[in-house]
């Protein structure tokens, strides 16, 4: 029963609040840390460190009760840093109270209401209760008009350094070094200024590394001895013995680099897998031809053994249609004066040359290579060295036709020159072929494997291919009047 002049507020459901001693306007009032702290009976640094990791910094700062209670509970006592600081007991009590606030804060806000229609039973000046006009199963309450307090002033509060690293921590700002430290420092860590820009130099080079970033070797010796080395945040931590290797990797650098470098021209060095003359290498030898071209605008040079090797393999066609002219040239030149015939001239010459020819066939069947610049010797030596074995052959023949006919003129002279053609045929071919298997230089190896090929081909082919190229042109080999008529 109430005055019919006091205002009534009528809850909006039946909760737990009267249990709790809680209401909703209790739960969700914004307070300072100053006055959470008066209200729970905790120590004001420790609120104003919790409303700081919450992101509420300064003196006005506020927040309500239940917001408070659920980042403690949900952001802090999750956070494995800061839950080990926190006895189970408290912890157990804060997830206590934030169960209470849940249910209050779940319930809503009470609801001021007025009377208009008499629902609420009043009493007349004589105490006589008069009922409402129809019944309402609302809880009645009265409301006093609440006193204003005076806001006490807030004293000036100075974080701890536990309080300063744990704002550090939980929120996302970033620090320089410097602040680091002495956050560090401040709470009693054995840590020099050195080592943390150490550890924020490492800490850039894991988060923003330059992938594409390139230097010299000699940009990096450099850098470590003239920046690192003399830095005293680096200095302790390189041993001598380091220091001292780096100094004679510079020197030996130095001393190289003047080698290649000089008042007038400088020399740039490469150094490959590849061998000496090939297709790969042939290959790279034009890519870097082609590279200093564009890069170099004044005069420069490519030497070495694969440059020597590519110039001759470009020259090649020429050098052999030139090699191969002159040869047969001056071949046909002296038999054709020495045998007085034309004719001649051309056997000896297609006969020695189909000794290259089979050679050059039998190397590409066999599955092996020759060197193009092995070809050039080899054609120039057997025409030289095995057109003496024809001439001695077809010599005889023609001086054996004067007084017998074919068959024994052949057969006379297997008979006379045999023994000189394989005496001096077997030497240039077995001595060769011995060098190009004892002989490590890739090209001499080459040229005596292919001399040594060659010359057998060559006596194989005078021995058994000539004697019949003679038979079938014998009128055209002897002249008429020096053949011997009768057979």
């Amino acid at each position: 029963v109430i005055s019919s002049e006091d205002e009534v507020v009528v809850e909006k459901s039946q909760t737990d609040s009267t249990a709790t001693g809680l209401s909703y306007e209790d739960v969700t009032t914004p307070l300072t840390a100053s006055q959470v702290a008066d209200l729970v009976g905790a120590d004001r640094r420790l609120i104003s460190m919790v409303y700081r990791m919450a992101g509420k910094k300064g003196k006005e700062a506020t927040m309500a009760p239940y917001l408070l209670v659920r980042f403690v509970r949900d952001e802090v006592l999750t956070d494995k840093r800061f839950s080990r600081m926190v006895a189970k007991a408290d912890a157990d009590r804060i997830h206590e109270t934030g169960r209470q606030m849940d249910s209050v804060y779940a319930a809503g806000p009470v609801v001021a209401i007025t009377d208009p229609a008499g629902l609420i039973a009043k009493a007349d000046s004589a105490g006589a209760v008069h009922p409402p006009l129809q019944d309402t199963s609302a809880l009645v309450a009265v409301v006093p008009p609440a006193p204003v307090a005076e806001p006490e002033p807030e004293p000036e509060y100075v974080p701890t350094p536990l309080e300063v690293l744990a704002e550090m921590a939980f929120t996302d700002a970033r620090y320089p070094s410097k602040a680091v430290y002495e956050a560090l420092k401040g709470a009693g860590m054995d840590i020099t200024q050195e080592e943390m820009d150490i550890l924020y130099l490492y800490t850039a080079s894991r988060l923003y590394p330059e992938k594409d970033y390139k230097m010299s070797v000699g940009e990096l010796l450099a850098f470590v001895g003239d920046d690192l080395l003399t830095d005293p945040s680096f200095t302790g931590l390189v041993p001598e013995e380091a220091s001292a290797e780096i100094a004679e990797a510079r020197e030996m650098l130095s001393s190289g680099t003047d080698i290649l470098r000089g008042e007038e021209c400088s020399l740039a060095l490469t150094l490959t897998s590849y061998p000496g003359e090939s297709a790969q290498t042939h290959e790279f030898v034009g890519r870097v031809q082609d590279l200093v071209d564009e890069s170099l605008t004044g005069e420069h040079y490519l030497i070495g053994e694969s440059v020597m090797y590519k110039e001759l393999k470009d020259g090649f066609p020429a050098e052999l249609l030139l090699l191969t002219i002159l040869t047969v040239v001056a071949i046909f030149i002296i038999v054709a004066l020495t045998f007085k015939s034309l004719l001649i001239p051309m056997i000896l010459i297609l006969t020695v040359m189909s000794g290259v020819y089979v050679n050059v066939y039998a190397c590409g069947a066999g599955g092996k290579t020759m060197l193009y610049l092995s070809y050039l010797i080899i054609q120039g030596l057997l025409m030289g060295a095995t057109i003496d074995y024809s001439i001695l052959f077809t010599g005889y023949y023609r001086n054996c036709r004067k007084i017998m006919g074919v068959r024994k003129s052949l057969a006379v002279t297997y008979y006379r020159t045999v023994n000189s053609i394989l005496t001096s045929g077997l030497i240039i071919t077995i001595v060769p072929f011995v060098m190009s298997h004892v002989v490590k230089d890739q090209l001499t190896a080459s040229i005596m494997h292919s001399l040594s090929m060659g010359a057998l081909a060559v006596i194989l082919l005078i021995l058994f291919v000539m004697p019949g190229v003679l038979a079938a042109l014998d009128p055209l080999v002897v002249p008429k009047k020096q053949r011997y008529h009768c057979e």
